[in-house]
């Protein structure tokens, strides 16, 4: 074997830039550095909240529907150590980097022993540290590792920096519609037909009631499962604070998204009740307000969540002396047929995307990625350790054949007898030679065996004194 200061330089650079020593050390950082990100990023917040809405809350508010089966409650928080950190990627990679690591210190502690005199008898290339079949091909082998390990961790990074998922405002917007009409039988013969229709002024001197009806209609493109109650009632003031009710019709409950309800306004009670104004309070106004009030409350599922909402229209009147006829409104609105549209301000959850490599990828489905593409890294860069540690190393016959066979031609031994010899020193300046010239490589396998290049007048040789790189007992402890 071999020794000096420049083999010894030899083997100290090959065993620091081995594939087995780099590979280790750069996933154990990159799976380190990825571990603590994840370990010190706060956790997302919950992405929606269920809040119950009892009836008799504020009306236009949409609420998450109840849900019986789970009985409203929330699950609770994970409060312990375990809760947190059991499942937390980072723990796993960790897990990883420091598996990767201890890799890295076997590849250190095989440069040790050969410290300690086990010197190889060439230069070693950080492939050759791998042992047949693997050789040469086993550095496209980590190299592709370490790109797919390094991209699912830039994948990683991207994808567990932020939540799966955000909350987005969303409303569902819907319609209510309600249609007053009345009538009021009337003696005389003034209107076209024996009764003043809707839209038509009425006189107390030739009617004595009027009958009321209010048709109501809920309207949304979203599902729903709605029911309520109505109530009908007259309102009769004065414009300056004083009002008094009169129930026309009961409060009734109504199932789906319309409803129907009418009374009879008693004209005759309605002035006992202004003649006992008068009387008590010594006011005489000239006219007086009369608002026909329904009263709609709506209440149950509207798009998946609670809803409910109150319609309140009023059709108004004045009474004076002579008739009843409806009060001015502004231009453009009917008053017979008042409407109001709504909307419900909800939230919903949408998954949020990422773009990488332009491509636009779910959150989720990055960090699965990003996960089973470092498991495959770290998987494939183990294999390769797994079947370097558990094959015999290479020795020098075996080396030459690995990286210059398409070059091997055997000769019998002790063929060549050439006087103009070269010895040449490195097998590796035989092998140039013979890929620069391309010119094959002789061998003769005899005991020592040789190694020639014919080039011109001169035969370069190599001998090889040794077959195994290792004394038996070091290589048995470095591999065995």
């Amino acid at each position: 074997m071999r020794g000096g200061r420049h083999e010894y330089d030899d083997v100290m650079m090959a065993c620091w830039h081995g594939t087995r020593f780099r590979t280790g050390i750069l996933l154990f950082v990159a799976a380190f550095a990825l571990a603590a990100a994840l370990a010190w990023l706060p956790a997302p917040a919950a992405a929606f909240k269920l809040v119950s809405c009892p009836p008799g809350g504020a009306p236009n508010v949409a609420c998450p529907a109840p849900n019986a089966a789970a009985g409203g409650a929330s699950p609770k928080p994970a409060t312990t150590w375990l809760d947190r950190h059991l499942g937390a990627p980072w723990l796993s990679l960790l897990i990883i980097g420091t598996v990767a690591l201890s890799e890295a210190t076997r590849a250190g502690m095989e440069h040790q022993v050969r410290r300690q005199g086990a010197l190889l008898p060439h230069p070693v290339r950080p492939h050759e540290l791998l042992p047949w079949p693997l050789g040469p091909r086993a550095v496209p082998l980590l190299a592709g590792c370490l790109v797919l390990a390094l991209g699912s961790f830039a994948l990683g990074a991207a994808a567990f920096s932020q939540p799966t998922s955000r909350e987005v405002a969303v409303s569902t917007p819907y319609h209510e519609h309600g249609s007053f009409s009345y009538s009021a039988p009337a003696s005389g013969g003034i209107y076209d037909g024996d009764a003043a229709r809707t839209g038509q002024p009425i006189f107390p001197n030739l009617s004595k009631t009027v009958d009321l009806s209010f048709d109501y209609d809920f309207a949304s493109a979203a599902a729903s499962d709605l029911s309520g109650t109505v109530w009908l009632a007259a309102v009769v003031g004065d414009g300056s604070g004083w009002s008094k009710s009169i129930e026309l019709h009961p409060e009734m409950g109504f199932s789906g998204t319309s409803a129907s309800i009418s009374g009879t306004l008693d004209l005759s009670a309605l002035q006992t009740i202004i003649d006992d104004y008068q009387r008590e309070s010594g006011l005489h106004p000239a006219s007086y307000q009369v608002a026909i009030a329904p009263r709609v409350l709506i209440h149950g599922s509207l798009d998946g969540n609670y809803f409910e909402d109150a319609f309140a229209p009023a059709l108004d009147f004045v009474l004076d002396q002579s008739s009843l006829h409806l009060a001015d409104h502004a231009a453009g609105v009917d008053p017979l047929t008042p409407a109001v549209n709504g909307a419900t301000s909800d939230s919903d959850t949408q998954t949020r995307d990422i773009s990488f490599a332009g491509l636009g990828l779910p959150v989720g489905l990055a960090r699965s990625l990003a996960t089973t593409g470092l498991l495959l890294a770290l998987g494939g860069v183990f294999a390769v350790l797994w079947v370097a540690r558990s094959t015999p190393p290479l020795n020098e016959v075996e080396r030459i054949r690995a990286r210059y066979g398409r070059h091997l031609v055997a000769i019998q031994p002790g063929s060549l007898h050439d006087r103009d010899i070269v010895e040449v020193r490195e097998m590796d300046d035989l092998g140039r030679l013979a890929e620069r010239e391309r010119l094959p490589i002789l061998v003769d396998e005899g005991t020592p065996r040789y190694y020639y290049v014919r080039h011109g007048a001169l035969l370069y040789r190599y001998r090889l004194l040794v077959d195994s790189p290792l004394p038996p007992d070091l290589e048995q402890d470095l591999f065995g």
